[in-house]
């Protein structure tokens, strides 16, 4: 399952990404419809996410030489999906 789900996110959204250099803060907006699901269970997420970018070769490793740190916001409206936006140092 777990190599079914980062094949999936590096197809849908990493195809043109470019390998990021030095330290890197990434910031994971979680769009939900409604608020049944706790906010932890939502951004657990962000470990499939990151391990797809490591092995895609955008991230070298996403261990705490490459990775300073990560930020959730959450967003409540029409639809589930996730926004990933990764800012160098």
């Amino acid at each position: 399952m777990k190599k079914q789900l980062e094949a999936d996110i590096i197809l849908s959204a990493f195809s043109g990404a470019k390998k990021l250099e030095g330290k890197v803060w990434i910031e994971f907006t979680w769009h939900e419809r409604n608020m049944r699901r706790d906010k932890d269970n939502v951004a657990a997420g962000k470990k499939w996410i990151m391990d797809s970018m490591q092995k895609k070769g955008i991230l070298e490793n996403d261990n705490n030489k490459f990775v300073e740190g990560f930020v959730d916001r959450f967003v409540y409206g029409k639809e589930d999906k996730v926004e990933v936006r990764v800012y160098g140092n």
